[in-house]
């Protein structure tokens, strides 16, 4: 084209719209009024047409304002039909140059404003608008109990919106092997507190406000992981609303219970007392344990104590309880037959001889003294010397050989009443006769009337490892069977076994227990059988507050199992989400597994622990759109070429496709004469027989459906309605649906049981509009579909349908010598990347040239605040009105959508969206809170300044325009 004939040179500036014809009906009746002035002018003052006539002085206001009032004169009562005609061709030019303006503008990129001036203009240079996109996202099946089977492609799920639009629907891209054993996997270790109860461990915090149980009663721990159990007695117990904390004795081993496989036992419902079998004999040291409290028995006392065969006389040292401390040590005592007494005094009236026994080993003194009293019982007694107690080097024991009454026939009538004592008494080597005995009194026992205290028994110790027999004597219980556990207990001593039996002896009264592997117990210490209970039937089985929860973090690839399901193979695509966590769901695939893992394509998101981390691996990818009946699109005619058929259906389904240029193709299916044809980008690089087609957007956003002439794909063969098309409707903004939105099956299926939505719905959006296809076009067409530079990753990503704008960025790429190029996008509708993210990371790279990386990115939000305050003419307009309209204007002007990434905000941007509207006379405008602020900066280039589309920071108030 010569400069002198183009057009576009009236438009180097970028004006929206060009006025080629610089006039209109009250300038043009002007310029005619002129030339037919000048025309009769010319024939003399007497040939003037007076309507005709100018002020031949005038200033530019005057003249502006003679233009108007002579345009919009009223016809006179007898017109000037000569003006009227030269008025009406006026108006008729003005029709004509605004049609030819409009015609031209239509004809140029830059200042067409309709959508089908614009699609004829960019195929010229090849290029076809982007067509509407349909969201999609990952929907999680959860089959039923035991389930497994294909789940066909279009399975559909729907989405009522809660205001009762329309629903949505959204289905199945692919098939998927379903199976139940892959609805819900967690890490091993979930919901098991790892946790160690250590070695300092007493108190035992338990889930639930648990009463019933006591202090100096068992509880018996269990681990679930290896069959271990222990007893320990309850010191304290503090029962709140929500927990009961129990204080045991002795504290606990360490590395044997965890706080997540720990079963605690409590309440015991048996209390039984033990019956035997009893130790007969033992060796009793420095202390003794009565059957009863001794009342009145004090430090100091000297006691006697017998069972029958031996007896002791020692000072008692202390008395606690039923605990006696005794100076020295007893030996050798038969418990059951022992008995603790206060001894009586016996006087010594006069000796009455001593004599050494001649070859008895030991050396032996016998020695004969009168009593006075009747003392025959002492015969065969061991009596006691009070010097003994004195000087504890030596005991001073002796025995009564006999005591029998002195005959008074043969002796003194002063013998009466007194009892010979006949005694013997071991001596040391080299002691003298005479110093053994020379008492003033004797230590004897009490008379059995005057009764004493019974010694305590104590259960028989069992072997070398435990202090309890392997058959327990017991109280005939009420309940108590084989498995329960039975705990004896003593003081805070225990010991604990699982029952291998419980057999009631009816004639004897009593029941015999028998543990499973004996009994076990910590610390040393016999079971008196009066201080002593044994317990079973626990009745309750507690747990320890926290036993549930696992923290332990998770990072990298590698998700260990406790089993890893067979249908987990490589390349399957898997949902990882937090629960309760921050990080959004995590869609990847399996990489591989091993004996008790899964690996990952993708690392697992920040914070997972074993306890919030959840894979879901029944997934497939699922499309915004609904399949529809199959309809007749036409018929073939062999001798016709590139035959085209538009489809009437709007919102055609359009579903990621990384080879388009658009980044999307249309979701149908085209059957000639019963054959599936093939949908290509262009028929360019078909064959003359190739079964392929084109889709292309025509009028109004309708599809048309283009097929070959012959050359560049095969023509269609001639037939009735031999052209058939199936596809789904449903494509746009109104796709992208919240997290949780589809969750109901549009109708039941055999297979699943529920289905979830665990990421948003992104990829959706509507057909390219104007302004995009004027912005996008020359660009897109500039790359020819390959990224070299760092600008055309960016041209290619605002090409891609699913979104509104990109920039990219070069970046550095440590440990790789790939070059890595970062594209930051602003999806549709602004929401997350979602799917989109992979989708949009394919389509980059599959027109970026080899060795170079591209990431993704979603944009940076900079939301602004605008305070507004304007005036307005409220005998003209309507205030409230005028607001709204304001607050449109703003929402729409500084929109996400229009809003470039790094683009920076000025005040200035504000007053021209605010004082364009109608009705403001003036206004104030403030920008992010900061009187005088005149720009507000995007903080980096991935950043957008926008306002909120909900208003949220944006204030708009007027006041009354006064003059």
């Amino acid at each position: 084209m010569s400069k002198s004939t183009d057009i576009t040179r009236w438009n180097r500036a970028g004006l929206r719209r060009i006025r080629y014809v610089d006039a209109n009906a009250a300038t043009l009746l002007e310029e005619i009024r002129a030339r037919l002035d000048e025309r009769f002018n010319a024939s003399g003052p007497s040939v003037r047409w007076p309507a005709m006539q100018a002020p031949e002085v005038e200033t530019e206001s005057e003249r502006q304002a003679r233009l108007l009032a002579q345009y919009e004169a009223q016809r006179a009562s007898v017109p000037d039909w000569g003006w009227e005609i030269a008025r009406a061709l006026a108006r008729a030019t003005h029709v004509l140059t605004e049609h030819v303006d409009a015609y031209a503008n239509e004809g140029y990129l830059g200042t067409a404003t309709q959508w089908e001036s614009l699609r004829r203009l960019v195929e010229m240079i090849d290029y076809h608008p982007s067509p509407p996109a349909s969201a999609f996202t990952p929907l999680v099946v959860h089959a039923k109990a035991g389930a497994r089977g294909t789940l066909g492609r279009g399975f559909a799920v729907r989405h009522s919106p809660p205001d009762g639009g329309a629903p949505v629907t959204f289905e199945t891209l692919d098939d998927l092997d379903v199976d139940a054993a892959l609805n819900v996997l967690r890490p091993a270790g979930h919901g098991v507190n790892p946790d160690a109860l250590g070695h300092s461990t007493k108190r035992l915090v338990l889930e639930g406000s648990i009463s019933g149980i006591n202090a100096g009663e068992p509880v018996v721990l269990e681990s679930e992981a290896d069959g271990q159990f222990l007893a320990c007695v309850v010191e304290s117990v503090v029962q709140e609303a929500e927990t009961t904390t129990v204080r045991v004795t002795p504290t606990l081993p360490s590395n044997v219970f965890t706080k997540g496989r720990t079963r605690v036992h409590v309440r015991p419902k048996e209390r039984l007392a033990p019956q035997g079998p009893l130790r007969t004999g033992g060796s009793v040291g420095l202390t003794l344990r009565l059957a009863v409290e001794p009342r009145g028995l004090l430090a100091g006392d000297i006691i006697t104590l017998s069972d029958g065969q031996r007896r002791y006389y020692r000072r008692v040292t202390g008395v606690e309880g039923k605990l006696v401390g005794l100076d020295r040590g007893v030996g050798e005592l038969a418990l059951e037959l022992a008995v603790l007494a206060r001894p009586v005094v016996v006087p010594v009236a006069r000796q009455m001889g001593t004599r050494v026994i001649g070859a008895s080993e030991p050396p032996t003194v016998e020695h004969f003294v009168q009593v006075p009293g009747a003392w025959q019982r002492l015969n065969g007694e061991t009596l006691g010397d009070p010097r003994a107690f004195e000087d504890p080097v030596r005991e001073y024991e002796v025995h009564v050989v006999s005591a029998a009454e002195v005959p008074v026939e043969t002796t003194d009538e002063a013998n009466r009443g007194y009892t010979l004592l006949k005694l013997t008494q071991p001596r040391a080597e080299g002691e003298s006769p005479e110093s053994l005995l020379n008492p003033q009194a004797f230590l004897a026992p009490p008379p059995a009337s005057a009764g004493g205290w019974a010694v305590d028994t104590f259960l028989m110790a069992g072997d070398s490892e435990s202090l309890l027999p392997a058959t327990l004597w017991t109280d005939k219980p009420k309940g108590l069977a084989a498995g329960d556990f039975a705990v004896v207990v003593t003081g805070v001593q225990a010991s604990w076994g699982r029952l291998a039996s419980v057999g009631t002896n009816v004639d004897l009264g009593r029941a015999e227990l028998v543990p499973v592997d004996g009994w076990q117990g910590r610390g040393g210490g016999e079971f008196p059988r009066t201080e002593t209970r044994v317990y079973g039937r626990f009745q309750e089985v507690a747990r320890l507050v926290g036993w549930d929860e696992n923290a332990t973090p998770l990072s990298g690839t590698q998700v260990p199992l406790d089993a890893v399901p067979a249908g987990l193979t490589f390349g399957r695509p898997v949902v990882v989400r937090q629960e309760g966590g921050s990080a959004p769901a995590l869609v990847t695939r399996v990489q591989g597994t091993g004996e008790g893992f899964v690996a990952l394509v993708d690392p697992l998101p920040a914070g997972s622990t074993v306890d919030n981390l959840v894979l879901h691996a029944n997934v497939v990818l699922a499309g915004h759109g609904e399949k529809k009946p199959e309809q007749v699109l036409g018929s073939g005619d062999a001798t016709r070429t590139s035959q085209a058929f538009v489809l009437r259906e709007r919102g055609i389904s359009f579903i990621a496709d990384a080879t388009r240029a658009s980044g999307v193709r249309a979701d149908l299916e085209v059957k000639v004469a019963g054959r599936v044809w093939n949908a290509v980008e262009s028929l360019r690089e078909s064959g003359p027989t190739d079964p392929h087609y084109t889709v292309r957007l025509v009028r109004d956003g309708e599809l048309a459906v283009v097929f070959g002439d012959g050359r560049n794909g095969r023509r269609l063969p001639t037939g009735a309605n031999n052209v058939r098309v199936t596809f789904r409707a449903g494509s746009g903004l109104g796709g992208n649906l919240a997290s949780g939105s589809l969750a109901k099956p549009s109708r039941p299926h055999p297979l699943v049981e529920a289905v979830e939505q665990p990421l948003p719905a992104s990829g959706g959006n509507d057909m390219e509009d104007v302004e995009a296809l004027r912005r996008t076009a020359p660009a897109t067409v500039l790359t020819l579909q390959r990224a070299v530079s760092t600008e055309d990753f960016a041209s290619l990503a605002m090409g891609h349908s699913s979104v509104w704008q990109a920039r990219a960025m070069l970046k550095r790429n440590p440990g790789s010598r790939q070059e890595l190029v970062e594209v930051v996008v602003v999806p549709a509708d602004g929401g997350e990347l979602g799917p989109l993210k992979q989708s949009l990371a394919d389509f980059l790279r599959a027109h970026a040239l080899p060795g170079v990386d591209v990431s993704l990115s979603r944009y940076l939000s900079e939301p602004v605040t605008l305070d507004v305050e304007m005036e307005v003419d409220t005998r003209a307009f309507n205030p409230d009105a005028v607001v709204q309209a304001v607050r449109s204007a703003l929402l729409d002007a500084l929109s996400l959508r229009r809003r470039g990434l790094g683009q920076a905000l000025y005040l200035s941007d504000v007053y021209k969206v605010v004082e364009a509207v109608t009705g403001v006379e003036s206004s104030i405008c403030v920008l992010a809170g900061v009187p005088g602020l005149q720009r507000k900066d995007a903080p980096s280039g991935a950043h957008v300044v926008y306002l909120n589309p909900d208003g949220q920071g944006l204030s708009v108030r007027f006041k009354e325009y006064s003059l």
